[in-house]
């Protein structure tokens, strides 16, 4: 039997469940690649900017910044734009951070509720296949396998595609979840020893 075949056997609920794993497969492939390239981003900038601040030519670096990513900028921008009062300016910057860290994160909640959501969904259609048996008996007016073979069937595939749904996004969250956290403490400690270089 081809996996066409127990796709149409599933019955409508595995249309659903197709668009979930296209969403989580498509968020997962722009996330990887969003974040590849913020990494690399990142470790060219700061070396940029080292250099600038070391150099004292914060306008240059400043300028440099406005080109960038706004994640990957605004932290960066108010690290440059040092103030008198220390602690008025480090808690910019930790603003700054905190919400490009909200930005690394940005549709992960997708993947997350994919992958929460996917088994019910299974399970919808388990609760769809087995009253498609119940009302093939009543129609029949007996029981037996042939009768509710095909309501059973619904039932376990769609039990089945939704398992597979639920753990492939949840590997995916849990993959992107980790490789968020490493970029974040990457990003903090750049940040850190630009702030000690503007100082």
């Amino acid at each position: 039997m081809s996996i066409l075949d127990l796709f149409q056997k599933g019955g409508w609920i595995m249309w659903p469940l197709l668009i979930f794993s296209i969403v989580t497969w498509a968020l997962a492939f722009e996330k990887i690649y969003g974040l590849s390239r913020f990494k690399m981003e990142l470790s060219n900038i700061i070396d940029q900017l080292k250099k600038l601040v070391s150099e004292n030519k914060l306008h240059e670096a400043k300028g440099v910044c406005l080109n960038l990513n706004p994640i990957l900028s605004a932290p960066l921008s108010a690290v440059l734009d040092k103030k008198e009062n220390k602690t008025h300016w480090e808690s910019k910057v930790q603003r700054e951070f905190d919400k490009s860290s909200l930005g690394l994160k940005k549709f992960l909640w997708v993947i997350a509720t994919i992958g929460s959501a996917s088994p019910f969904l299974g399970l919808f259609g388990t609760v769809s296949g087995i009253i498609s048996s119940f009302e093939s008996m009543s129609s029949a007016g007996r029981g037996g396998f042939n009768v509710i073979a095909g309501g059973l069937s619904e039932a376990l595939i769609t039990t089945a595609a939704g398992i597979i749904v639920a753990v492939m996004a949840l590997f995916i969250f849990n993959y992107l979840s980790n490789e968020v956290i490493k970029l974040k403490v990457e990003f903090k400690s750049k940040l850190e020893e630009l702030v000690e270089l503007v100082e």
